[in-house]
This record gives structure tokens, sequence and C-alpha cells, in this order.
């Protein structure tokens, strides 16, 4: 027992004296250390230390950083890049002042008169009736009385030098715009009066050779404004009447049209849309003439994004009694834009063209067919094209395509030489074009445009009035602060066309004369609110025809007074 007691303290005594020295070696070592420093410091870990810290996240996560977007310029398709329908010229251009009225005023009126007795009138004024009612009514009139040089060249042979010339257009009219929360409402109506007289043998008598166009236009319409609804819509339908003081038989001639078109857009997403279009035109006639119906349907899809905007359609016309009754034709458009402003575009269209008596006045002022023309349609209209903007104001666009129109009217001159009839057919043409373009600021802008034609496979009888070149310049200038200059020319060679010599009954070959036409402008500011404005063409004197067989004015000028009020 005394034994196990010793080994008992033995071994307390060794743990005692063990624990002691190690206790006492650390106290040694403690008191020798050295003091810590900014290179060193002694960090003493007694146990794991694993805080918990709130938020943490909040201090260790920086803020989203968007990276810089470039918005591209907001490019405008031209949806009538084809250069084929530029030519013929509209119905009896007459020569005024560029108008440049400014929003901020609601009148306008300007006076001017010439040689030749041209006539230049306009007045138009803008009501507000309130913040949602809008009216405008405006009036106008212009025209020429003066003696004109006939064509050398005639296929009857008879004419005489000289033709005492008139012409006068008067027109006034009346503009509704109601604007409602979510649509627009819009009643307009336009009278228009056209007195002429015809280019006449003045051997000859018989019917008159005095001519007078009236034509109503009424127009009633609606079109959704509010871009939260599933669809967008628009309808409207037009009552147009048009009355021929003399026709071919020598009484009178009325022409009535109710045309109604509709359009119901929905979109798929944002990027994309589909379309569903029709118009309908009723056309009924009081001389020999055939009433009938007309119905275009023409549905396509769209798409639209950063770089992209796609149009892929189909158009269907329908005829009831009379002309053909079902023709289809494409709705294709095709722009890719890259680098901000450099676009590659495509198009492919086509679709019906009715050859109403406006249509026929437009071609040809003097027209008065004696049997209802056959309406043309384009079977195809495809033109492919780059359009780019290298620097700021200044436009390129190179373009070229391929057109086939069936029942292609084309003026020709009628055996009794009253008026202008006209022959129809097939026509296909390659045409290829530049238009430049370029403004600085409100100094100065200039455009140039140039178009050749190629007719392929195309009688010679329908190319009387179609080109074979054309080109065209406008420029405007500020010269001083309130002198503003126009200069621009036009240019167009016509295509040879066979015609018929009623004297002697056989082909004879035509070439209309080449349009040359300089043209010279200026509007000088008397005050902000009157200006005096001055226009001169065919600066260089020549004897060309914008209508077969019917000649146009020399030098001749216009001028006058313009107000904003």
């Amino acid at each position: 027992m005394k034994r196990s007691n010793n080994r008992i303290y033995t071994k307390f005594s060794s743990f005692v004296l063990l624990t002691s020295t190690l206790l006492m070696a650390n106290l040694a070592e403690a008191q020798t250390q050295h003091k810590d420093t900014t290179m060193n410091r002694t960090v003493v870990v007694e146990q794991q230390y694993s805080p918990d810290i709130i938020d943490v996240s909040k201090i260790n996560v920086l803020p989203k950083v968007e990276q810089p977007t470039i918005s591209k310029k907001n490019v405008e398709y031209d949806n009538t890049l084809s250069p084929a329908n530029s030519f013929p010229f509209t119905a009896m251009k007459f020569y005024s002042e560029k108008e440049e009225q400014e929003l901020a005023k609601q009148g306008y009126a300007r006076l001017g008169y010439g040689n030749y007795g041209n006539l230049d009138a306009r007045i138009s004024y803008l009501f507000n009736l309130s913040k949602r009612d809008k009216l405008t009514v405006f009036g106008a009139m212009d025209g020429m009385n003066g003696e004109l040089t006939k064509p050398k060249i005639d296929p009857i042979g008879q004419e005489a030098n000289k033709w005492d010339a008139r012409f006068y257009r008067s027109r006034a009219g009346v503009d509704y715009l109601r604007q409602f929360s979510k649509l627009n409402m819009n009643i307009s109506g336009q009278w228009q009066l056209e007195d002429f007289n015809y280019k006449r043998n003045l051997m000859e008598s018989g019917s008159s050779d005095k001519q007078r166009y009236n034509s109503v236009d009424v127009h009633f319409g609606v079109k959704s404004m509010d871009e939260n609804l599933p669809f967008q819509f628009s309808a409207e339908t037009n009552l147009l009447a048009f009355n021929k003081r003399h026709s071919i038989s020598g009484a009178s001639a009325n022409e009535s049209i109710i045309r109604t078109k509709a359009s119901v857009t929905g979109a798929i997403s944002e990027q994309q849309k589909v379309t569903v279009a029709a118009q309908m035109d009723n056309i009924s006639y009081s001389s020999q003439f055939k009433d009938y119906t007309s119905l275009q349907l023409n549905s396509y899809y769209e798409l639209k994004d950063n770089n992209w905007y796609l149009k892929a359609g189909a158009h269907f016309d329908l005829a009831f009694n009379y002309g053909k009754s079902v023709r289809m034709a494409p709705d294709f458009v095709a722009n890719y834009i890259f680098s901000d402003s450099f676009i590659l575009y495509a198009e492919a269209k086509g679709g019906k063209i009715i050859n109403d008596f406006r249509k026929m006045e437009q071609l040809h002022p003097y027209s008065n067919p004696e049997v209802r023309m056959s309406d043309s349609y384009e079977q195809l209209n495809t033109v492919v094209g780059f359009k780019a903007s290298p620097l700021i104001g200044l436009w390129l666009n190179v373009y070229g395509g391929y057109k086939i129109v069936s029942d292609d009217l084309s003026p020709l001159y009628d055996s009794d030489n009253s008026s202008i009839s006209f022959s129809q057919g097939k026509t296909k043409s390659l045409f290829s074009g530049l238009k430049i373009s370029y403004q600085y600021k409100d100094l100065y802008q200039f455009s140039v445009l140039s178009n050749a034609y190629s007719w392929q496979k195309t009688d010679k009888n329908l190319l009387v009035q179609k080109p074979l070149f054309d080109f065209e310049l406008d420029a405007n200038v500020q010269v001083l602060p309130r002198l503003k200059l126009n200069l621009g020319y036009q240019y167009v060679r016509l295509a040879s066309s066979e015609l018929v010599d009623y004297a002697s009954l056989t082909t004879v070959q035509y070439r209309m004369p080449s349009i040359s036409n300089l043209k010279l402008g200026l509007t000088y500011t008397i005050s902000p609110k009157v200006f005096i404005y001055a226009r001169a063409e065919n600066l260089l004197n020549k004897k060309y025809q914008y209508y077969y067989s019917y000649p146009t004015e020399e030098l001749n000028y216009v001028g006058g007074l313009s107000f904003r009020f």
C-alpha cells in the first residue's frame, strides 16, 4: 500500500514539475520577446473565428454597369424607288415659286403673272378650331393663254404653224380633321375645273375645239391612333366624279367612282406584324362605256429590327363585268442597314393601274378616247440598289431593275385630228439610275438624278412618250440673308416610235424632240411675312413637247408676291 502511494506521489510530482517548467519557459519567452512593429506583428490565434456579417453582399458586389450603345440613324425607307414611274410627267406643269411655308403661320397666299398669260394664284388657311379640331380651306388657279408653235413633224401633215393655246385650271377645297382619343376622323372635299382648247386644223369644221373637265372629290375616313389597341385599322370611302363637256360623239361624258378602302394590322410581336388591305372601285359611266367593279386585295407580313426591314406579301386583283377576272402580283421589300447609314435594298412589286378619266388625263391632258381603255397591270416592277450616307448631309443611291406592264397606255393620234386617243400593249424595260443629294445647313442644297432605260421586245407604237435617258438637276443657294436662288435643269431623250400617216396610210418613224429645260428662280424676303418670287423656264429657248404632238412654251417667266399670315 505504501509502495503504491509512493508511485502515485512520484507521478504527480513529475507532472507538476513538467508543468512548472513549461510555464516558466513560456513566461521567460514572453518577457524576452520584442514589441510588435509595423513590419513585424505577432498574432495569437486561440480558436477559429468565423463571424456572420449582415448584408455582406452589399459590400462585395459592385453595381451593374451597362455597356454604352450607339443608336442608329432613323432611316426613312423610300417606297417609290422605281424610276420608271417618274415619266411621263404630271398634267400641265406650270411655273411657280417653291413653297416653303413655316408651320407657325396659318395662312399662305401668292399671286404672280408672266408672259404667255401665265397665271399663278393660291391661297390657303388653317383654322385651329380647338386642340382636336382643324379646318383647312384652300383655292388655286393657274394656267396660260398665248400663241405656241406647233411641232414640225406631224403624221397628218395638214397642220398650221401657230396655235392660240389656252389651258386654265381652278381648284377649291376644304379639309376637316377631328382628333379623338383613339382615332382620327378626316372629311374633305375638292372641286376642280380645267378649261382648254384642242390643237386643231384651222381648215376643219365640225365639233368644237373647246373642252372643259369638271371633277368633284368627296372623302370620309377614320384611322386608329392608339398604339395600345390589339390591332390598328383604317377605313375610308370616296366619291370621285368626273365630267367631260365634249366626247368624241359630241355629247358630254360622265364617270363616277365609289372607292372604298380598308386595312387592318395586327402585331405578332414588337418586331412583327401582319396587314390585310382591300380596295373596291365601283365605276359607272353615262356614255357608251361599260360599268364594272374592281376589287384589289393585298396582304403582307412585316419584320422590323435594328438592321432589317422585310415585307412579304401578294396582290390579288379581281374584276367583275369588264377586263380579266383574276390577276396576281408580288409585294416584297427587303432593306438591310449596316454601319448606321449604309442600306442594301430590293423590291419586287406589282398590281392593277385603273385607267379611269383621271389617269388618262395625267398621261395626256388632251386625250379623249372613244372606247373604254383596259386597266393596265404591273406584272413585275423589281429594283435592287444601294443607298449610303458617308458624310453628314450627303446621300448616294445607285439602283437598277426590270419592269413588265401589260395593257400599257401610249398616246395615239386620232384620224380625224380632233384629239388624242390611246393604244395599248405589253411593255418591258430594263432601267438603272443614280441619285445624289447634299445639304449643308440652310445655306445650299443640291440633288442630281439620272436614269437610263432599255425597252425590251416592245412595239414601237407604244414608245411615243417613253424615255431612253433622263437627267435632272436641282440646286438652292442662300446667296444673301434675304435672297435665295434656285437653279434647275432637265433633259429627257425620248424613244423612237412608229406612227401612222393617215394621209398616205403608211407607217412613219417618229421621235418627239428631246426635252431640254434650263430654269432659274429667286425668292427675296421683304419682311418675315412678305416675299418677292420669280421664275424663268426654258432659258435655252428650245422647242420640245411634254405631251405628244402638243408644244410647250418657249422662254417663259412668272413672278409676283407671296404672303404668310
